[in-house]
């Protein structure tokens, strides 16, 4: 982090994310967090209770992580989605534009 007003910017997305799981009743998730994205993080952590959350790096001891916020008690359910790197994701949407295009555009690979 390099200077107090993109703290404080960091501050307020995780207050929206909060608010909007709280208020909506859905999970919201962060982009992935760096170490000093999660400090801040943390440096708020008791202000953003009251809308629930857990951190996921998509593996144990991840540098990098989520962060998901919303209550499983009180939304009903449970979001069992894994955070994963965004290159397994780039390859999930490149297979899932091969299967469209020989589908809808006759195209075989």
């Amino acid at each position: 982090m390099q200077d107090g007003k993109e703290i404080q910017q960091l501050k307020n997305r995780f207050h929206d994310l909060a608010d909007k799981a709280f208020g909506q009743g859905c999970y919201t998730f962060t982009g992935f967090l760096g170490l000093a994205e999660q400090e801040v993080f943390w440096q708020e952590e008791n202000s953003l209770r009251y809308a629930g959350f857990s951190l996921n790096g998509g593996f144990e001891n991840a540098d990098r992580v989520v962060v998901r916020f919303g209550n499983p008690e009180e939304l009903g359910y449970e979001n069992h989605r894994k955070a994963r790197p965004k290159a397994e994701q780039t390859e999930d949407f490149q297979k899932i534009g091969v299967l469209i295009a020989e589908r809808y555009l006759g195209n075989h690979t």
